[in-house]
């Protein structure tokens, strides 16, 4: 036995090449499934917000017809829906026109699909004619 055994009564305390090397292996494997994780938080922030702005658009399109005392319709200059909207969109055809009286022209629905392929998220935006309320139905199917 050496004297420092002796003196100290243990011995000295390190960690081993396995331990160092299971960490080293934890930390890795972390690194490699986080930006995935990240990557589908993002899109599915980047859907949320798609939704809400058109949705705002649609009720703010409400709101220039009743100010301006005229016929609006969305999707115009006057009510633009946002740019990114081509991207998901899978049918917006036959947008309405709103009027001054607060009506809308016809009933219509914005239907908006997710562009993440694990798990694809419908949202249809509606629009009533008598009311010209914009309303959200999620994860629902189109008529």
């Amino acid at each position: 036995m050496s004297v420092v055994t002796r003196q100290l009564g243990c011995r000295l305390a390190g960690f081993t090449l396995i331990e160092i090397l299971l960490v080293l292996a934890l930390l890795s494997l972390i690194a490699t499934l986080l930006p995935s994780g990240l990557k589908a938080l993002y899109q599915k922030s980047d859907y949320q917000l798609l939704v809400t702005k058109v949705v705002a658009a649609a009720r703010q399109c409400t709101l220039t017809a009743q100010q301006q005392q005229r016929s609006v319709s969305l999707g115009s200059d006057q009510c633009p829906l946002p740019a990114d909207i081509n991207r998901q969109v899978i049918n917006a055809e036959s947008l309405p026109l709103f009027h001054a009286d607060g009506t809308a022209s016809r009933s219509a629905q914005i239907v908006l699909q997710s562009g993440e392929s694990t798990q694809r998220r419908t949202t249809v935006v509606m629009i009533d004619k008598l009311t010209a309320n914009v309303s959200l139905q999620a994860n629902a199917r189109p008529r």
